[in-house]
């Protein structure tokens, strides 16, 4: 008789743990909204509601845009299929208080406000700004634009300079303005015609913005008349 009392006891207590079990699991704590789907449930609390759900949102031009009502992690990856070709708008728009800040369009194209290395490979892919004509950068930036641009030099030709007979140790001279010239260059000046092998030549800046040339005589002999070709180096 005690063993059959027993038995009943404990066929009482599985029903009413079984019972208290799927309590939490009524009617109205398994449903959720309009277009959402349910990312596990919650046993902890014995409430059976849904962990979290997500909400997707058809926007006005047609294409599917998704928004997601709560975070996730999950290790499974996500598909997102509209199931139709979309050939205009966006297929991803992701928003924060209702303003875009990443979109994917229906050509796999992202957009979005992009920092780091996203950010300066986009900009280097784009032409970036160049120095003037005679000048050279010092540097690059991160947008890929030029910086510093130095000028490369100035150049002028010379009057003619030659033509009458010099002696030994003379010379003759001609001045020729170089705007952009200082006193704190070089200079490198090139006849145009071979004045003959009696002869050597020079330049300098005399003053700003004025180089001097000169050809002079290791001989009696008198050098062929030429312009000079002019260049002052920073």
């Amino acid at each position: 008789m005690k063993n059959r009392y027993l038995i009943a006891f404990f066929a009482l207590l599985i029903t009413v743990t079984a019972y208290a079990a799927t309590r939490q699991f009524d009617a109205n704590k398994l449903s959720t909204n309009s277009s959402q789907y349910i990312d596990g449930w919650n046993t902890s609390n014995n409430t059976g509601a849904p962990v979290k759900t997500y909400q997707f949102i058809q926007n006005s031009s047609g294409t599917g845009t998704a928004s997601a009502t709560t975070s996730a992690v999950s290790t499974t990856p996500w598909i997102l299929d509209t199931t139709t070709n979309h050939t205009s708008g966006n297929l991803l728009d992701i928003k924060n208080n209702g303003v875009s800040k990443f979109t994917i369009d229906y050509a796999g194209v992202a957009s979005g406000s992009f920092t780091g290395n996203a950010s300066t490979a986009t900009a280097l892919a784009a032409n970036g700004a160049n120095c003037s004509a005679g000048s050279y950068p010092l540097g690059v930036s991160a947008a890929g634009a030029a910086e510093s641009c130095t000028v490369a030099g100035y150049s002028a030709s010379s009057a003619s300079l030659g033509g009458s007979a010099l002696t030994i140790g003379t010379c003759a001279t001609n001045a020729t303005t170089v705007t952009g010239a200082t006193t704190a260059m070089a200079v490198v000046v090139t006849p145009a015609t071979y004045p003959g092998a009696e002869f050597y030549w020079r330049g300098y800046v005399s003053a700003a913005d004025e180089v001097t040339t000169t050809v002079c005589s290791v001989a009696s002999a008198t050098p062929t008349a030429s312009v000079y070709r002019i260049r002052v180096i920073p």
